[in-house]
């Protein structure tokens, strides 16, 4: 294919059996209803499906971890404020310079956190400063 990623816009009339959109994993085509194609936290969702992620879940909901964009999230035209949560984060290798590991067997640590926001603002200017850490 000559594009990265398709995405299909179909009327409100087609049947998506209550879903919003629909995506190949780890492929390139993404399918949304009309009416939510707009909604910011449905496209990022989808596009994530074309990434190689599946639904964060959390007990026996497969979208029960609301701290990201492959969990449950609002269908509204400004939301959501979420980005991809910490472990899709890692996953993809963003903000690597800034990852650490921890072994909890090991011992105990003190880490400084960095906000996306700031590490994308230049903000991770000391070394100790993180993003993501893994447990």
């Amino acid at each position: 294919s000559l594009y990265t990623n398709v995405m299909y816009v179909l009327p409100e009339d087609v049947n998506f059996n209550g879903s919003a959109a629909y995506a190949s994993l780890n492929g390139y085509l993404s399918v949304f209803l009309d009416i939510f194609v707009s909604f910011q936290y449905v496209l990022m969702h989808e596009i994530g499906h074309n990434l190689g992620h599946h639904h964060s879940g959390q007990g026996s909901s497969a979208y029960g971890d609301n701290s990201g964009m492959m969990g449950l999230q609002t269908y509204t035209t400004n939301a959501p404020r979420a980005c991809f949560n910490g472990a899709k984060s890692w996953w993809f290798g963003w903000y690597s310079d800034r990852h650490t590991e921890i072994t909890p067997s090991s011992g105990s640590r003190r880490l400084n956190m960095l906000s996306i926001n700031d590490y994308l603002n230049g903000e991770a200017t000391s070394i100790g400063q993180y993003t993501v850490a893994r447990i």
